[in-house]
């Protein structure tokens, strides 16, 4: 985005929608904390600091919940399909030993 015209009014724009879909979503269902993941999220700060902002100041008679990322970043929905593969083929509590760790190393059993 640095010195990038294009990317930054694209990336502003990208906060902007964001941010007004998460402010309807806590109007509408109160959450506690809005946890984000796969790619988008992986940009840390850049991300999370502004849309924290922007999340705040259209939710002007009520605390903005906390933004996190997804503990499992990019992996996450490639290992709940994986997951719910095994369950419909009657593989009995797939990943159930799966730790964290595990979860987020390159190569899951």
């Amino acid at each position: 985005m640095r010195g990038d015209p294009a990317a930054s009014a694209i990336w502003d724009d990208a906060l902007e929608a964001l941010s007004y879909a998460l402010a309807t979503y806590t109007l509408l269902l109160d959450p506690s904390m809005i946890v984000l993941g796969g790619g988008l999220a992986q940009a840390g700060p850049a991300l999370f600091d502004p849309l924290a902002e922007r999340l705040q100041s259209r939710l002007t008679f009520r605390a903005a919940p906390p933004l996190r990322p997804a503990a499992l970043g990019m992996n996450a929905g490639m290992l709940g399909a994986a997951l719910l593969g095994w369950q419909a083929a009657g593989v009995p509590n797939p990943g159930a030993t799966w730790t964290l760790d595990v979860l987020r190393s390159p190569s899951v059993p």
